[in-house]
């Protein structure tokens, strides 16, 4: 059993790592509406998928382990038809 404090620190630990991973998808991936676009307003940035395919060979490595971090997570949605594009899912699960 977690004291508060413990709590307290993994929490802000995981939404750290949440960001981080969620940041490295953001920025070393294209990102495209659901038709193939690129998203032109806050909504379609919002709803945005990421190609994690179209990442350079430099930024492979985060990418992966940012993607492998957030399927243990819960936090990617897969593209129906397009492999290798994903989703970020939003939402914090609380910490007992």
């Amino acid at each position: 059993m977690l004291n508060e404090n413990q709590r307290q620190t993994l929490e802000l630990a995981v939404r750290i790592a949440d960001d981080a991973a969620r940041a490295d998808i953001e920025t070393r991936c294209p990102s495209f509406t659901g038709d193939g676009r690129e998203p032109a307003n806050a909504e379609e940035i919002r709803a945005a998928w990421y190609d994690t395919a179209g990442a350079c060979r430099e930024c492979a490595p985060h990418v992966q382990t940012a993607l492998h971090y957030l399927t243990l997570r819960g936090r990617l949605i897969l593209h129906p038809s397009r492999n290798g594009w994903v989703r970020l899912a939003c939402g914090q699960e609380p910490i007992r």
